[in-house]
């Protein structure tokens, strides 16, 4: 026992001199760069990420403005690029707003109750400074806007005046007093309508008190797409508005079309499609979340093609738009849009039939789709109705023969169209004899410009063959990079307000800094440069 007590005793000493030079030796050294790579021995923190369940219900059309491609993108730029550790990284999704209240705040108290406990483990847990919580709200959505992907930007709101004595108790003691005014559609009292009010205002202020409590613990919240009714994050990552959906596609067609140099007498014909999911008994609820929605995207739409239909250089062939349409015109031109095929039967009515009652096809020029579940809708009618060629023919700025070329990195054929005359030409006296439609009605199969929105998957190959001239999505890469960028600042405790996709933004009267990326508008000219280069899609998925 002595022999080996004398063994181990050198044993311990020969240990202690090994850590002793090892101390000096890094004493002596100049200290390594924290690297920025998921091996770095630098900890860069932890961060939580709340988004909401796929809200996509169309199984056979999937767009790419959706959560489950976002979640993971942010994840990788946080590991490859910022150097965050896999395992300090957490991803919750949810259905409802009132699960994922409940998720956020066991996260937060369980965080902040780790921090106060002397027992727990230095190594594995960080400050809250160097904590940040990612949250995308779920936001209720009805089948029309879910149409245009997870990002279309919703408030999530509640009325606060709202009380269930049953369920009152459950509601967290933080109040919401700098909130907005509550959603209409969230006012009902009576029946299951305020049994989902009351829901939605205890999830509302149960997420808005965990949310306070983790700033005021310390850490950092950012908030995607959908603002919080009564809270005010450190940054706001903004997606798409109904307004800015609508605004997108307005300036396509007036681009397109060359609505500057057309005449009143010889103006452009062009339907405005917006569809909403009514129930039997919503018709009259305009302030119902689907109608609300349309209301927006009208107005975008109306502040860009409204001067056009007043001075004639615009007119709608169903006549749901005139010269004396304004703002409030939004209901003539929205659709239900419950069924597949509504968007079919919807353009039948409006193009079916020309000025004098007739069973033909009246020309069009353009048609505003909102986003690419509708314009597949339209595309498929159109065939049916006999119209012909390819969006190209009205304004061909590309070459649909040279789209597979482009694709390939060859050179695109370009050329441009002869301007229209200023004056529609004139009807013969055979034509008139047959119809008293008048020259600006004259019936005719061209194929229109369509837009859309969303880059469904399916609908790629609409785009390539000329059937659908554009659609548009979110910078989503871009945007993950900026998150994770902005977390790795935030959890660094150094400023974001320098990053040249942050700017400050007023929400419910309080300014926020926010970052936000231009909406990419995809066509055939640039579906390579955007969808494929940038691993959108493969070229499988556009059809090639």
């Amino acid at each position: 026992m002595n022999c080996i007590g004398k063994r181990l005793e050198h044993f311990i000493a020969m240990a202690l001199s090994l850590c002793l030079m090892a101390a000096t030796a890094a004493c002596s050294s100049t200290p390594a760069p924290e690297k920025s790579t998921a091996t770095g021995t630098a900890a860069r923190g932890s961060v939580a990420i709340f988004t909401p369940a796929d809200g996509v219900t169309f199984s056979e059309h999937t767009p790419l403005n959706k959560w489950t491609k976002l979640t993971p993108e942010v994840q990788n730029a946080l590991t490859a690029t910022e150097g965050f550790q896999k395992d300090s990284i957490s991803t919750t999704t949810s259905d409802t707003l009132d699960t994922q209240s409940r998720a956020v705040q066991d996260y937060v108290v369980g965080h902040v109750t780790s921090q106060s406990s002397s027992s727990s483990s230095a190594s594995t847990t960080f400050k809250p400074s160097q904590e940040t919580i990612i949250i995308a709200p779920v936001a209720t959505k009805d089948n029309a806007i879910r149409q245009y992907g997870d990002f279309v930007d919703q408030q999530v709101t509640w009325n606060e005046s709202t009380t269930d004595s049953s369920t009152s108790s459950s509601s967290p003691s933080a109040s919401a007093s700098d909130s907005s005014s509550p959603s209409p559609i969230q006012s009902r009292a009576t029946g299951d309508d305020n049994v989902e009010a009351v829901t939605q205002r205890a999830a509302g202020e149960r997420l808005v008190a965990a949310l306070r409590l983790a700033k005021s613990s310390g850490m950092h919240v950012i908030v995607v797409s959908n603002p919080i009714q009564g809270f005010t994050p450190e940054l706001f990552v903004k997606m798409a508005t109904a307004r800015e959906i609508g605004i997108v596609q307005a300036k396509q067609l007036v681009s397109k079309l060359a609505l500057n140099s057309t005449s009143s007498e010889n103006p452009k014909h062009i339907e405005v499609m917006i569809p909403v999911s009514r129930e039997a008994d919503d018709d009259t609820d305009t302030d119902s979340a689907g109608n609300l929605f349309a209301r927006e995207a009208f107005a975008g739409i109306w502040s860009v093609l409204g001067k056009y239909y007043r001075d004639g250089r615009a007119t709608s062939p169903s006549n749901t738009l005139t010269a004396s349409s304004t703002d409030s015109s939004w209901s003539n031109v929205v659709f239900d849009a419950r069924k597949a095929s509504s968007a079919q039967t919807a353009l039948a009515s409006r193009l079916g039939k020309t000025a004098d009652g007739q069973d033909v096809p009246v020309a069009i020029n353009g048609i505003l789709a909102m986003n690419d579940f509708v314009a597949s809708g339209v595309t498929t009618e159109l065939k049916k109705l006999g119209y012909t060629g390819s969006s190209s023919d009205i304004n061909p700025q590309i070459s649909i023969s040279g789209i597979v070329g482009n694709i390939t990195g060859k050179q695109d054929i370009q050329k441009e169209k002869a301007p229209d005359p200023k004056r529609a030409p004139r009807q013969s006296s055979e034509d008139d004899s047959n119809s008293s439609a008048t020259a600006g009605e004259k019936t005719s199969t061209a194929w229109p410009i369509i837009t859309g929105y969303g880059s469904y998957i399916d609908n790629i190959p609409s785009i390539v063959d000329g059937m659908q001239w554009m659609t548009a999505i979110e910078d989503r890469k871009s945007l993950a990079t900026d998150i994770a960028h902005a977390t790795a600042l935030l959890n660094a405790d150094k400023g974001i307000k320098s990053l040249p996709s942050i700017a400050q933004d007023t929400i419910e009267g309080t300014k926020v800094l926010t970052l936000s990326r231009e909406q990419l508008i995809v066509s055939a000219s640039n579906l390579k440069s955007i969808l494929l280069d940038k691993d959108y899609i493969t070229p499988a998925e556009a059809g090639l």
